[in-house]
């Protein structure tokens, strides 16, 4: 059978992470083939035992017994020992697969994330990390296993020939046979696995958006037409494994053992009449035959019910998360700019996935320091365009270039790290309102962070706050007001203070009282800052103070000028002025 990408590709990691961690890789797999002698060596020791008791009843057996005792504490202490070295590193693996996987996921673009619900996300990741330990535990105990079985024939071929041909033709039978029962069942229990994940998704996305089903007033709905069809199909899905189980693995198991027992019985009940075999091999042969049997039904177990969907899994979570094609952008770009924030959209066009085009051969240049606003209906590609200048979406055709160099071949840490952004609705971690702010700037002193909440207009309101600057901010900012979220991403950007300075309809969330206080701190920030603005609305009377206003229609330029200018024209612009002035002018403010 050919092994897939997804396989190969988990296979690499796999292997990195062995020799990452090959110290550990060397341990486990001496402890578990001293396991496996040790534990053979305990039923040997009660041959020795039996024998030497009944050839010699007076005879002292306190040695062998002490040996007896000396191989089954080895057991404990080498089970003991292998815990004891998964203390140490299955929490740095785990670690190591949990960054490395929040790392890659960071690189990729916002449509990605529209794709893909963070409960999908996580469960992904959680799955791919809880995969990877869940094959280093059962990888050790098939090899454990295996070390018994072998060892156990390898016993058997010194005491009794007759004993061990037995063995090896019962294995010989039934290794297929169970093996193909258990295949059936791990084929089933993939399909429950991945209907079980199913269900945590809608179970999770349906607690997580709790608030709007019961503001809809859904929730029966919600249980009678989404999460209890999703549960029936897992109890489905459950039930069946458990039948195919019960009624097929375990039988067949407990038939093959009973018919391989009764042959060594009874072949080892002819020897021991005949003189050939002593009390002590007869019972060696029934606890090794016995112990073979479970030994090799767990590790066929565990290579089918275990190692292989657990391998399923984590091919596919690796796949989901590493996975170049889904994100239609280059990775491996670290060119580094010493930005000034002059900016180029050099022939732009952006199709999505359905193409529609969102943007057409867009040609704008944009020098250091200059001011400039965008605007156009809902859908003329406003956000599109800032989105591809963050490297949020990748441009179908053309380039964008940041003092001359194209953002394709430029970071996209390095690049954000020198954009300040005001989106529609700033989003705010649930954290302290300091870890919200400081977020921009690792180093901020608390001085430097009082200093631009005063600059945003918020630092009173933050300070009568139960626990001023250390107040934890409620999921999504929900226990403070829109207005007070936005100047706190007011302060976050003007604490960051980066040469390139984005406002994305940074007012059309608040009401007009809040709007007022909030534009007013935009325009005092917009006015003392030398970094290259721009400024996405769809409120024009926010871009009328700009020194340059380009006009968006269908994913075009169809206008360009001061605000002035372009309402003598008497064309897009003017229309869209007078349609949305009303409402949105200041008193004092006149044409």
């Amino acid at each position: 059978m050919a092994i897939s990408i997804n396989s190969k590709n988990l296979i690499l990691h796999l292997y990195e992470l062995v020799t990452r961690y090959k110290l550990y890789a060397i341990l486990l797999f001496i402890i578990a083939l001293c396991y496996g002698v040790s534990y053979v060596l305990v039923s040997y020791q009660v041959k020795e035992i039996i024998d030497k008791i009944i050839k010699e009843p007076d005879v002292d057996s306190m040695g062998i017994v002490m040996m007896l005792i000396a191989y089954k504490s080895s057991s404990y202490i080498l089970s003991l020992v292998a815990k004891l070295i998964d203390v140490h590193y299955k929490p740095l693996i785990l670690s190591h697969v949990l960054k490395k996987s929040y790392a890659q996921i960071m690189l990729y673009p916002i449509n990605w994330f529209d794709q893909n619900v963070a409960s999908k996300i996580i469960t992904k990741i959680n799955y791919l990390q809880d995969s990877i330990i869940s094959l280093i535990t059962n990888s050790y105990y098939a090899l454990a296993s295996l070390s018994i079985i072998l060892t156990s024939l390898l016993f058997l071929t010194q005491i009794n020939h007759d004993a061990a041909i037995i063995l090896s033709i019962f294995i010989g039978i039934y290794s297929p046979i169970l093996f193909f029962l258990l295949k059936r069942q791990s084929i089933i229990g993939d399909k429950l696995i991945y209907i079980k994940t199913d269900s945590e998704v809608a179970l999770s996305d349906s607690i997580s958006n709790i608030a709007n089903i019961k503001n809809i007033g859904a929730i029966n709905t919600e249980l009678v037409h989404n999460i209890s069809p999703s549960i029936k199909r897992w109890a489905n899905w459950d039930k069946k494994i458990r039948k195919y189980t019960a009624c097929y693995v375990d039988l067949s198991n407990n038939i093959a053992v009973t018919l391989m027992l009764l042959a060594q019985i009874a072949t080892a009940t002819v020897l021991y009449k005949h003189g050939k075999m002593t009390p002590g091999i007869f019972s060696f042969i029934a606890f090794v035959s016995l112990s073979v049997a479970q030994e090799l039904e767990k590790l066929l177990n565990i290579a089918m019910s275990s190692i292989a969907p657990k391998f399923n899994i984590a091919a596919s979570c690796y796949d989901f998360i590493y996975s170049m094609s889904q994100t239609n952008i280059s990775l491996k770009n670290t060119a580094t700019v010493n930005f000034k924030g002059d900016i180029i959209f050099d022939k732009v066009s952006f199709n999505y996935n359905d193409s529609s085009t969102a943007l057409n051969n867009i040609s704008i240049k944009i020098k250091t320091g200059e001011r400039i606003g965008i605007t156009g209906v809902s859908g003329s590609g406003k956000t599109t365009l800032i989105n591809c200048l963050l490297k949020q979406l990748k441009v179908s055709s053309g380039e964008i270039r940041i003092d001359g160099i194209n953002i394709s071949q430029i970071d996209q840490e390095h690049l954000r790290s020198n954009i300040s952004l005001i989106p529609q609705e700033v989003e705010l971690f649930r954290r302290s309102i300091l870890d919200n702010i400081r977020i921009a700037k690792r180093d901020a002193s608390l001085e430097d962070v009082i200093d631009a909440c005063n600059k945003a207009h918020i630092h009173d309101e933050i300070v009568k706050m139960p626990q001023g600057y250390h107040s934890v901010i409620g999921d999504q900012g929900f226990n403070i007001s829109v207005g007070q979220r936005q100047r706190i991403g007011i302060a976050r950007a003007i604490l960051k203070n980066a040469p390139i300075l984005i406002l994305d309809e940074a007012t059309s969330a608040v009401d007009p009282k809040t709007e007022k206080l909030t534009r007013f701190s935009i325009d005092e920030f917009i006015d003392k800052s030398d970094a290259t603005t721009i400024v996405i609305a769809h409120r024009i009377s926010t871009l009328r103070h700009l020194d340059r206003i380009l006009v968006l229609q269908e994913g075009k330029i169809v206008e360009e000028g001061s605000h002035q200018k372009l309402l003598r024209k008497n064309g897009v612009y003017k229309h869209l002025w007078d349609t949305n002035r009303e409402g949105f002018l200041h008193e004092d403010e006149t044409l």
